[in-house]
């Protein structure tokens, strides 16, 4: 059995679960496979579901909804590997982003249509059932193997994405391009440019359209940053922020952080807070598709940002409230307290019963995950919640 680490990201609306890491030299590749036609040029409509880009794809004909997961490769869920019955390639060791590990089958997938546009001898993961398959009715994600002789662009304006053979036939401005790496199963990585008022630094970052963020700082790049003094630090906890494919991670020592300036390629974001995350990979996420045009050029690795003329930060990136949250067993719990003043009155692990008297101490898991963020648009709210003594609290809090 081959063993394989990479990154598989599935669902990051309030944690990120992914699998994220390194390869040894005989991994298995997942580059195989493509197009049926040399030459295509099309444009879909998507879903945006709280970050997760979903497209509609069709396999043997019949219609499914697949995640843009630009971070991962191609994957199927196991319903559909068995009514599909595609022939079987491998079987490798997945270790996910917490360093917990199983196996998973892999199996070749043809015609499978984005559009018009058919791909065969596809390699796919096949995955588990999960939540977020069956909250989000998606059977699989669209990875960046199926992608990697094509260029896309996604207007998260307009729910577009186009698919072509050629950067030639899309509208892109050469000037707004950068160098797009490739790593040895087609994820793309992009360099951002750090700064504070004195210095700046490069940071290579996954470009990764499965997570649901805006810039995530992986905890080990932030340990190798510190000795630069880029980041100025906010707040540590102790935290439970990462929900991996095999299960929740253990809490950790995270950090929150002000970033003076962020540059993407030439744009610059200012005063972004950051909060340290599990895994190897920093990462963009899919929250850029809010501030601008975006073309990935796997052929000849370029990437382009094209910011809207609407360009500007929300709330949530300059402010946040100073506790997180996770689902568990039908409960939301606290996941983090920045506050050392809040954390004599909240502990990682309470139950929150309630955000501005709207009950949540019973969550459908489904509603929660399709419905907005339970802090979105919110600037002020009370929260209660109760410990593990069984007593009940009342909290105001507040984005700072």
């Amino acid at each position: 059995m081959k063993k394989i680490k990479i990154k598989l990201g599935l669902f990051t609306l309030f944690v990120i679960l992914g699998v994220n890491s390194s390869m040894g030299q005989d991994s298995f590749s997942f580059n195989k496979g493509n197009a049926i036609i040399e030459d295509y040029l099309t444009e879909i409509t998507f879903e945006n579901i709280n970050g997760k880009i979903i497209l509609p794809v069709t396999l043997d004909n019949e219609p499914y909804r697949f995640i843009l997961d630009t971070g991962a490769p191609t994957a199927i869920s196991e319903r559909l590997s068995k009514k599909l019955n595609p022939s079987s390639i491998s079987k490798i060791t997945i270790t996910d982003i917490n360093q917990q590990a199983d196996s998973l089958a892999v199996v070749r997938l043809n015609n499978i249509a984005i559009g018009p546009i058919e791909f065969n001898d596809i390699p796919a993961l096949v995955i588990e059932p999960n939540d977020i398959f069956t909250c989000l009715g998606v059977d699989g994600f669209i990875g960046s193997n199926l992608l990697r002789n094509s260029v896309i662009q996604l207007n998260g304006l307009t729910s577009t994405l186009i698919i072509s053979s050629s950067e030639k036939a899309l509208n892109i401005n050469p000037k707004k391009a950068s160098d797009l790496v490739l790593d040895a199963q087609s994820s793309p990585y992009i360099s951002l440019l750090l700064k504070n008022k004195k210095k700046g630094i490069k940071h290579q970052v996954l470009l990764d359209l499965g997570v649901n963020s805006l810039y995530d700082l992986a905890l080990p790049n932030y340990e190798v940053f510190q000795r630069y003094d880029i980041f100025e630090p906010k707040a540590s906890s102790k935290a439970i922020n990462t929900m991996g494919l095999f299960g929740m991670a253990k809490e950790e020592l995270h950090h929150r952080l002000l970033l003076p300036e962020l540059d993407l390629n030439g744009f610059k974001f200012n005063n972004i807070l950051v909060e340290t995350t599990q895994g190897n990979n920093s990462s963009i996420g899919s929250k850029i598709l809010d501030l601008g045009l975006i073309t990935i050029d796997y052929k000849n690795k370029k990437f382009y940002f094209d910011p809207f003329k609407s360009a500007k930060l929300s709330s949530e990136h300059l402010y946040k409230f100073p506790i997180s949250y996770f689902p568990e067993n039908k409960g939301l719990y606290i996941g983090s307290v920045w506050s050392t003043e809040l954390s004599e009155k909240i502990s990682i692990g309470d139950q929150i019963l309630a955000v501005d008297g709207v009950s949540f101490a019973s969550i459908d898991l489904c509603d929660f995950i399709n419905s907005n963020p339970i802090f979105q648009d919110k600037e002020r709210l009370i929260i209660t919640t109760v410990n593990k003594q069984g007593e009940k609290v009342e909290t105001t809090l507040e984005r700072n």
